[in-house]
């Protein structure tokens, strides 16, 4: 066998990309994974894994577990607030770096192959598609685009250039022992202070994880925000340990995330959920679609991976885009959704099951009545009321 030549690439060792390797690999399939950091490498990220996403991993993540959240302080404007608990898990916190690093390890005992530290400059699609990384050339019958939001598979194959974003500021902070603790098994989020946006704590061990993100069109707000949210937070003496702004693209219905027999999967196929801004389920969950469909196309029953983007639109699409007409909810109006987390114990449950990943966006509609008929009326691009 040819020491370039492999059945699968996969660009990107982050969770898209490491689980396809995985599910690759488990199959019998030569894959090759090309990460441009030394892993491990920071990820901004909340890090808030969902039971929903956990439950498509075939291994257990309690090794990279940093802490289980039960409950949420909610903030109006910076001000008002309401801590509201339920008695199942909301989520569960990690590092992406250890995350992220423990997904590759699980690959490469599958016998998946990673190279480390080499950028790709391009990607050639005459004949099989053919991979230039640093000063090497890979050739594979399939690629897999697992390299982010701003990757360079989606620029070599010119796609992606159709989509809205979000933006977000994210930081980690080491605040002292007596902040650390208060906040042990609960989230904070800030509703209303910035229009299209929102701010969040995350607690993990030895740190909180500190955002503000929005909508594209405050991006040059966001920063601002998240430093107002900050100061708010009681944090006494502490340190910013790292600080990172990044867009997540959104794709639009129908968008191509496939050409030929090289596909997108997680935040390169800009498959995120608008309304929490949660993508580590849609990056597994794209990744466990890409595997089958690149194993139909490594046994001979289909040519492309067309079938892959025809899975995402059928499988994937719509709840995400439901996640955008209930992000408009928000946006139009944000303070009765504040009332509501407050006062209506319905509410409030329907909120904690979309955390949880244990309801559909659709079944929570119909759980809410005549508010929840609203999401059905709102679009699914980025339109709200001022």
């Amino acid at each position: 066998m040819e020491e370039n030549r492999f059945d699968v690439i996969i660009i990107g060792a982050g969770a898209a990309g490491s689980l396809t390797a995985y599910e690759l690999a488990k199959a019998g399939a030569r894959v090759l994974v090309i990460e441009k950091e030394r892993l491990p490498r920071y990820k901004p990220c909340g890090g808030g894994l969902t039971e929903k996403a956990i439950g498509l991993l075939p291994f257990s993540i309690a090794s990279v577990v940093e802490d289980t959240i039960y409950q949420v302080r909610f903030t109006f404007k910076l001000g008002d607030q309401v801590e509201l608990r339920y008695p199942r898990p909301l989520l569960y916190t990690v590092m992406r770096d250890r995350f992220d690093h423990f997904l590759v390890e699980q690959a490469q005992g599958t016998g998946a192959q990673i190279v480390e530290g080499v950028v790709v400059k391009g990607i050639s699609l005459n004949g099989k598609p053919e991979v230039i990384a640093g000063d090497r050339s890979f050739s594979a019958n399939v690629v897999i685009g697992a390299d982010g939001a701003n990757g360079a598979v989606a620029r070599s194959l010119g796609l992606m250039g159709d989509v809205s974003h979000l933006v977000a500021w994210e930081t980690e902070v080491e605040p002292g022992p007596a902040a650390l603790a208060s906040r042990s098994g609960t989230a904070t989020l800030d509703l209303g202070t910035l229009p299209a946006a929102y701010a969040w704590t995350f607690p993990k061990q030895g740190r909180l994880s500190i955002g503000a993100g929005g909508q594209d069109r405050v991006a040059r707000s966001i920063r601002s925000y998240y430093a107002d949210f900050l100061a708010r937070q009681d944090l006494g003496p502490h340190r910013v340990l790292s600080q990172k702004g990044h867009r997540l693209p959104l794709r639009r219905r129908g968008s191509p995330i496939h050409r030929g027999r090289v596909a997108l999967v997680g935040d390169a196929a800009g498959l995120v959920d608008a309304f929490t801004g949660e993508g580590i389920y849609w990056a597994l969950a794209s990744g466990r679609l890409a595997a089958r469909a690149a194993l139909d196309v490594l046994g001979g029953r289909e040519i492309t991976l067309a079938g892959y983007e025809q899975m995402v639109e059928a499988e994937l699409m719509p709840e995400l885009l439901y996640s955008r007409r209930w992000l408009n909810i928000y946006l139009w109006w944000p303070r009765l959704c504040y009332r509501l987390l407050r006062e209506s114990s319905r509410f409030w449950d329907a909120t904690a099951r979309i955390l949880r990943g244990e309801k559909t966006y659709a079944s929570i509609e119909r759980a809410l009545g005549p508010f929840g008929f609203l999401a059905r009326l709102l679009p699914e691009g980025e339109k709200s009321k001022e």
